[in-house]
């Protein structure tokens, strides 16, 4: 076989697994979006929320269990020493699923101030995404 031949097929293959590697970034890409559907707006939600003063109403947004663990004075409490009134918007990475749960890591980007990095852990109950934690990250 010649030189142009074995070129000729090395590229058949490399184009292969390069439509290959698309497909299955395709896939991932829909199964994401697919699994996370509505995870944007719950979180524009819950910090419009904040925002407005309708702290009741953020609280609400989380789980039993969150209540259980986190009441509603600490809740407050930790919405005040990150400044999280002041919210603007926010800068997402991609969810990561963990037992059933979407972790969410995010930069609220702030009106006065630098960026809270924040790892929120959802939950879908029936159709409404909750809050299961809410902790502030280490940079």
């Amino acid at each position: 076989m010649e030189v142009s031949g074995l070129l000729k097929y090395g590229g058949y293959g490399l184009g292969g697994l390069f439509l290959i590697l698309v497909v299955i970034w395709i896939v991932t890409a829909v199964r994401i979006v697919k699994r996370t559907q509505g995870l944007p707006q719950a979180l524009n939600n819950f910090f419009a929320a904040i925002v407005n003063g309708k702290l009741d109403a953020a609280y609400a947004m989380t789980t039993k269990a969150y209540r259980n663990q986190v009441n509603r004075k600490d809740f407050v409490k930790f919405i005040k020493q990150n400044n999280l009134k002041q919210y603007k918007t926010s800068k997402l990475a991609a969810p990561m699923a963990e037992s059933g749960f979407q972790r969410l890591n995010i930069t609220a980007e702030l009106n006065n101030g630098p960026g809270v990095p924040l790892s929120f852990l959802w939950t879908k109950e029936g159709e409404t995404w909750r809050v299961e934690q809410l902790v502030k990250r280490d940079e």
